[in-house]
């Protein structure tokens, strides 16, 4: 996004790219550092904020959705508990180039792995690197035969602030036998439901 220079209002610019988004030739390089990645903007008698990225699917910046539509309706804008604002987490860019498409692929089929380890393993690169996917993923673990694969599948939902898999942890949480598991579902869940 850039600004019109012949638009008679200019819009409020809140964040840059500071890197490609694109590598690998699926898109020329220097399209996007230094462009807009956030803005807001009154128009008329409404307000618009328009964001580039996906903040309602990143963990740590998931409240930047509920603070763009305050400021769009014009609500007070309130803090967030610091469970949720964890800017921290993403203090460096994530670029998927070819080579970590196919890494992530990879990580994918480990997870059919019998080992814990070797799964728990896989499940923490692909965290480490918020693939998007992945946290699906996790949710079909929370029945892996592997109680601390089951285990860490319920943390990292609870990590990503998956909240869409609140259902799935609370029935997987009501079949669960062992104890441990079970205590770490129920902390997952309660998490989500806060």
């Amino acid at each position: 996004m850039v600004q019109n220079d012949s638009a008679t209002e200019k819009y409020t610019e809140i964040a840059q790219y500071i890197t490609d988004i694109h590598p690998d030739n699926f898109a020329p390089s220097g399209i996007t550092p230094g462009k807009t990645f956030s803005l807001n903007e009154q128009v008329g008698n409404g307000k618009v904020f328009i964001i580039a990225g996906h903040p309602e699917s990143t963990p740590g910046m998931r409240w930047l959705i509920p603070r763009m539509a305050r400021w769009v309706c014009n609500s007070e804008l309130v803090s967030y508990d610091q469970r949720w604002v964890r800017p921290e987490i993403n203090d460096s860019a994530l670029l998927f180039t070819k080579a970590r498409r196919k890494i992530e692929k990879q990580l994918f089929w480990k997870l059919f792995n019998d080992t814990a380890s070797v799964q728990i393993q896989a499940m923490n690169q692909l965290y480490d690197w918020r693939s998007r996917p992945a946290v699906r993923w996790y949710i079909g673990m929370l029945r892996d035969e592997n109680a601390e694969t089951r285990m860490h599948a319920a943390e990292l939902l609870m990590n990503t602030e998956y909240s869409f898999a609140l259902t799935d942890l609370e029935e997987a949480e009501k079949l669960e036998s062992n104890k441990e598991v079970k205590i770490m579902m129920q902390k997952a869940i309660r998490y989500l439901k806060y």
